[in-house]
C-alpha cells in the first residue's frame, strides 16, 4: 500500500477506531494517543499492509493495543496500594491538577446544562445516558460486540475477526448485550411510569 493509499484508508476508519478505543479505555486522551500510535505503526509497515481487510486490521490492532493498556493498568493496581484518601494530583510546578474523571464529569455536567432547551431533547439525552451506563455494565465481550455492531455498524463476520471469536459467538454476545440493555431500560422506564400513575 502506498503512502497516499494508507492515508486515505486510515482517514476513513480512524474515527471508528477512536470511538472503539474510547469505549474500551474510558479515557479520551489515551484513545487519541493509541490511534496516533496505531497510525505510526501502520505507516512503518505500509508496504506490507493490504487493501483487503484494512478495517479489520485497524480495529483488531486498536483492540489489541487497548487490551495491553488495560492489562498494564490492572498490573499497576495489583502492585500499588489502593489510595482511598483525598490526595490531590500535582504537576511538576506543584500546581493542582484535576483528575481526568473529575474533569470529564464537569464537562459532562456543563454540556447537560447547555443542552436543556426542550423537554423531548432532554428525554432523549437522559435515555441515551442511561443506555450508555447500562452498556458499561455489560461483561467485556458483550460490551465490545454491542459497541462494534450498534455504534460502529460493523457486520458480524468483521466483529468476529476483530474480537478473535467465532461469528456465532459474536452474534450471541451482541444479542445478549442488546437484550440485557433492553430489559434494564424497560425496568427503568416502567418504574417511572408506575410511579406517575400512583
Amino acid at each position: 500500500m502506498t503512502a497516499q493509499e494508507l492515508n486515505t484508508e486510515f482517514v476513513e476508519v480512524k474515527d471508528a477506531a477512536y470511538r472503539y478505543a474510547c469505549s474500551l479505555l474510558h479515557n479520551r486522551e489515551e484513545a487519541e494517543d493509541l490511534v496516533q500510535d496505531l497510525y505510526e505503526k501502520l505507516w512503518r509497515r505500509r508496504l506490507l499492509v493490504r487493501h483487503k481487510g484494512f478495517v479489520q486490521l485497524v480495529m483488531t490492532s486498536a483492540r489489541n493495543m487497548c487490551m495491553d493498556i488495560l492489562r498494564a493498568r490492572q498490573k499497576g493496581r495489583e502492585n500499588t496500594p489502593q489510595n482511598y484518601g483525598g490526595d490531590v494530583k500535582r504537576n511538576a510546578e506543584g500546581a493542582r491538577v484535576e483528575d481526568d474523571n473529575v474533569r470529564l464529569g464537569k464537562e459532562n455536567a456543563k454540556w447537560e446544562e447547555e443542552a436543556v432547551m426542550w423537554e423531548e431533547e432532554r428525554e432523549k439525552e437522559d435515555t441515551a445516558a442511561i443506555v450508555e451506563k447500562l452498556v458499561e455494565r455489560l461483561p467485556q465481550k458483550e460490551r465490545e460486540a454491542f459497541h462494534l455492531r450498534v455504534v460502529e455498524g460493523l457486520d458480524y463476520p468483521v466483529i468476529a475477526e476483530i474480537m478473535g471469536i467465532a461469528e456465532s459467538a459474536a452474534r450471541m454476545a451482541c444479542s445478549r448485550g442488546r437484550n440485557k440493555v433492553k430489559e434494564e431500560l424497560l425496568k427503568i422506564m416502567d418504574y417511572g411510569l408506575e410511579r406517575k400513575q400512583s
